[in-house]
């Protein structure tokens, strides 16, 4: 599921009530740095708590992540608030991530757009020009689907 865009909320502390910690979020921050977003493994996934009649219809779910290139997208027939067992960290360190890159994002593109109105470029300029565009190429790719993470779906009528 996309924990970025999806139109359902999150609700914390019915199985798992521990608090959020700024520490925690930092380390996984930290993680997400040095190491890469690591969203689609039985280890990192997020569990869920959702009855089985909320699935959209014809959904079929994965058995696990051994193929993340084909893990269905979860998709439910309604916007009532997912009950997660734990993950709190992680969403909170996952969406505070996705706004600094975007902030980097938005800062290296005013930069860029700033060199290219300029009317006499001197070389540095142009230099400094095609490297915002590989930083920026670069920020590109590590936004580009930073949201999907993996979910284990347990039925919580079970």
């Amino acid at each position: 599921m996309n924990l970025l865009t999806m139109k359902n909320p999150l609700t914390f502390g019915k199985y798992n009530d521990r608090l959020e910690k700024d520490s925690e979020r930092a380390k996984l921050i930290a993680s997400f740095k040095a190491s890469g977003i690591v969203s689609m493994r039985d280890s990192s996934a997020i569990p869920i708590m959702i009855g089985v009649s909320r699935l959209k219809s014809g959904l079929t779910l994965a058995q696990d992540f051994g193929d993340p290139d084909t893990v269905p997208q979860l998709e439910l027939g309604d916007v009532d608030a997912i009950v997660v067992a734990s993950g709190q960290h992680r969403v909170s360190a996952l969406k505070q991530h996705h706004k600094a890159l975007q902030d980097e994002l938005t800062a290296l593109e005013g930069r860029r757009a700033k060199i290219s109105e300029a009317s006499d470029l001197t070389q540095e300029m142009i230099d400094e020009h095609e490297a915002l565009r590989g930083e920026i190429g670069q920020l590109k790719g590590q936004l580009d689907g930073i949201g999907k993470w993996g979910v284990i779906v347990y039925d919580e009528s079970k």
